[in-house]
């Protein structure tokens, strides 16, 4: 029996579309979106009925080049989200799901349904995005779910590692400097 050619190249452009965008939806969580500024995931969060934002454990803007994070719940199914901003918009979002309402094998079928299929895929994580696309999407063993722009989280690692190495840097220096003041 031979195939018809148009079924062979349907397969085969269904294949690699998913190999080559494995997330092929926008994330969104009740409105919560990478990229928002703390205000529209503020607005997002009073929106819903059911979210509310968790203001004893929400830490702040010390400066606008720090990072912050603003915390929700769903109570009793979602246990805690986490919103982490930097430069005024949102680059990563991480919901810890209540475990005993949600499993991960469940949460995987959902996810792979709405957002394709994953690049990595184990007993304990599941990921979709790729090298192509900056956004990564991780569901972790037991039920979190975890979304961030790659390119973003690099650039705020590289910039807090600078940081680092300035302050650490400056300390022998401020040493050396209040010893020389102490003596006059």
């Amino acid at each position: 029996m031979k195939i018809p050619k148009r079924i062979i190249l349907t397969f085969f452009i269904i294949l690699i579309t998913s190999v080559i965008y494995p997330l092929r939806k926008e994330f969104n969580f009740y409105g919560l979106r990478l990229g928002m500024s703390e205000n529209e995931i503020k607005e997002a969060i009073n929106a819903h009925p059911d979210l509310k934002a968790d203001e004893s454990r929400y830490l702040g803007k010390i400066n606008d080049a720090i990072p912050f994070i603003l915390k929700a719940h769903y109570r009793p199914y979602i246990e805690n989200i986490y919103i982490h901003f930097y430069k005024e918009k949102s680059y990563q979002i991480i919901i810890l799901l209540n475990p005993r309402y949600f499993d991960f094998l469940n949460m995987s079928k959902t996810l792979e349904t709405k957002y394709g299929a994953p690049s990595k895929s184990t007993s304990q994580i599941v990921e979709w995005g790729n090298d192509t696309n900056n956004i990564r999407l991780f569901l972790e063993y037991p039920a979190t779910v975890k979304v961030y722009d790659d390119a973003l989280m690099t650039q705020l690692h590289t910039e807090l590692s600078q940081n680092i190495i300035m302050i650490t840097n400056q300390a022998p220096r401020e040493q050396a400097r209040k010893k020389i003041l102490d003596e006059f």
